[in-house]
């Protein structure tokens, strides 16, 4: 049986939106345009869930709607949310690409990366598209604390 997102349940064979649990994923969707971490959103809002799942519930378009998962996010709504998502992820590259340029002019074996607020898929995506994993680089980190990238020997 295929996971049901938060916010919906299976009656009589047809998905249908838990109301107070819409409430929250609309007030999380606001909340994170209000400038709170994906954590504190979450937090606020009183979803119980971990930041990951938090994190996924932002970027998952079926809040939007579609054969089967009744809307819960207007449209306009989740297309502000996933622009600042990409605008924190372009920020998050450039880090990102700094940190190689110094383990490449270094040649470190090890970089720690502060903490971040960005879940493990947004994390390795970044990697991806920075391009770190097919550089020979191993990535290890624990999101919330910090990211480990060094050259695989």
């Amino acid at each position: 049986m295929a996971h049901i997102p938060y916010g919906y349940k299976i009656a009589n064979g047809r998905a249908v939106i838990i109301s107070e649990e819409a409430d929250r994923i609309r007030s999380l969707y606001n909340s994170f345009l209000q400038g709170l971490s994906i954590e504190a959103a979450g937090k606020k809002t009183g979803i119980p869930l971990s930041k990951s799942a938090v994190g996924k519930i932002l970027m998952n378009p079926v809040y939007l709607g579609d054969n089967y998962y009744p809307q819960v996010v207007e449209e306009s709504l989740y297309r502000n949310v996933q622009n600042e998502k990409k605008a924190s992820l372009s920020y998050e590259e450039g880090q990102l690409a700094n940190i190689l340029d110094f383990i490449h002019s270094h040649e470190l074996n090890g970089c720690f990366v502060p903490e971040t607020d960005y879940c493990e898929e947004e994390i390795m995506l970044l990697l991806e598209q920075a391009r770190v994993l097919e550089q020979g680089y191993v990535v290890s980190f624990k999101v919330g604390k910090t990211i480990e990238v060094y050259e695989d020997t």
